[in-house]
């Protein structure tokens, strides 16, 4: 890297955190830093339009702008508050059992979703009350569900991994298959966690911390049970569709999410009628100023990304990593501390952007499957999610909750430290818990791995 171009890095990068710093939208961030680069180095201005249309102008994007509807039309529609039940009626009962169905929901209502706020938003608002009335500190309560909220980023279908898909050139669903058992394992260390520790947060002398509700008058768990189940399979089917039709090459993710679109419609106004004119145009015109945002995001986010790709950083941040060590354990290491700490104070969209690009060549250079790489981040970002001090999923949860965030902390580390971290370094240090599933749904080829 020459001298003029590592000047023209420099100030470009300045102005990038000062601006940051100063609270100006991460995506003029982009456009400001990234054009001072560019003129800097030399580059035409009006090139930038059609470098920030390629990068919008992928069908990926179209999946991700269907999924992000879908996911509204899901929230809204009554879906949840079936889940809520028929996994109620399964673990509600064990020690701990409010809290376990917080966790079975979240990790369902995160495959119909593809978005960890969407969920923590949906059953905030169905569970927080239903656990204190058994018990459960508000608190805690709440820290359960933003907690299991990033499971919607690891059960297919997840925005995040089709951003990924786009970035690297890999196959989506290669990638969904990626973090369907890192993201089940989750499910079960939370589930230990929070049978381990529930006790320490119940406030009100009913220490079984189950769910008690009765059943009707001579009426059985397995009478409950059917009927609950009967009700539910409309919301239970849709994953199975969704993740079924990709993997079994019967329609594209793009498809697949248009599909999705129809199917939260028809179950939401005709099905559990949760949805109605009134709800529909808040949730299309919610939707669309969301998918605006992140279509602009994506664009000049790839921009900027570009920018830094074109002055040479990504072979300055391989040279500088394998400068300072060539053991593959300390580099991955090294990898997941920067993501976790962006992760603390970026939103996960902005880190996709920005570190994807980045970090691929040193992939490369290691010998990581791309496909791999792509789960390790994943988890990466969701633990930002819901990891201080700007911790997007625990703004939205203690928001609606009526909590402190402060007050959730702590219940919230023991779910990071004993059940997040643990997941990540597994998937991290051991190929097969993403790459087994994809190599059997997708073949070797896609993954990449040699037949």
């Amino acid at each position: 890297m020459g001298s003029a171009t590592s000047f023209a890095l420099a100030i470009g990068l300045t102005l990038f955190f000062v601006l940051l710093a100063l609270g100006l939208e991460i995506v003029w961030c982009f456009v400001a830093s990234g054009a001072l680069i560019y003129v800097l180095v030399g580059y035409s201005l009006g090139d930038i339009p059609a470098v920030v249309y390629h990068n919008v102008d992928k069908e990926v994007l179209m999946a991700v702008a269907y999924f992000l509807l879908a996911g509204g039309l899901m929230g809204a529609g009554g879906i949840a508050d079936k889940l809520v039940s028929w996994v109620n009626l399964l673990v509600g009962r064990i020690r701990g059992g409010l809290g376990a169905v917080a966790i079975g929901t979240s990790l369902i209502f995160g495959a119909l979703t593809g978005s960890g706020l969407t969920s923590i938003a949906a059953l905030v608002p169905l569970l927080v009350g239903r656990m204190e009335t058994y018990g459960y500190s508000r608190h805690y309560s709440t820290a359960v569900i933003c907690a299991s909220g990033f499971m919607g980023l690891l059960i297919p279908p997840s925005i995040p991994l089709m951003l990924y898909a786009l970035m690297a050139e890999e196959s989506v669903a290669a990638l969904f298959a990626s973090t369907i058992v890192p993201g089940c394992l989750l499910a079960l260390f939370y589930f230990t966690v929070n049978y381990i520790f529930c006790q320490r947060y119940i406030d009100a002398p009913t220490a079984t911390a189950t769910s008690n509700v009765g059943y009707g008058e001579g009426e059985s768990w397995l009478s409950r049970f059917t009927k609950d189940t009967y009700v539910a399979i409309p919301a239970l089917l849709f994953p199975v569709i969704m993740v079924g039709g990709i993997f079994g090459g019967i329609f594209t993710p793009t498809e697949a999410a248009a599909l999705a679109c129809i199917y939260a419609l028809v179950i939401g106004l005709w099905v559990y009628k949760g949805l109605s004119r009134k709800n529909l145009k808040s949730i299309f015109v919610e939707a669309a100023g969301t998918i605006g945002m992140v279509v602009i995001l994506v664009g000049f986010g790839m921009f900027f990304s570009r920018v830094l790709l074109r002055v040479g950083v990504a072979e300055l941040l391989v040279s500088g990593i394998l400068g300072l060590t060539t053991n593959t354990i300390v580099i991955l290491l090294l990898i997941n501390l920067l993501l976790f700490v962006l992760g603390m104070f970026m939103e996960s969209i902005c880190i996709l952007l920005i570190t994807v690009p980045l970090l691929l060549p040193l992939f490369a250079q290691i010998g990581m499957n791309p496909i791999q790489a792509g789960a390790m981040i994943c988890i990466n970002i969701g633990i930002g999610q819901i990891t201080p001090p700007f911790a997007v999923g625990l703004f939205v949860g203690a928001r609606i909750s009526g909590v402190y965030v402060h007050e959730m902390i702590r219940p919230i580390l023991l779910f990071i430290t004993l059940g997040a971290l643990p997941v990540l370094m597994l998937t991290t240090f051991i190929p097969e818990l993403s790459l087994w599933l994809p190599t059997l749904v997708c073949g070797p080829g896609v993954v990449g791995l040699v037949p």
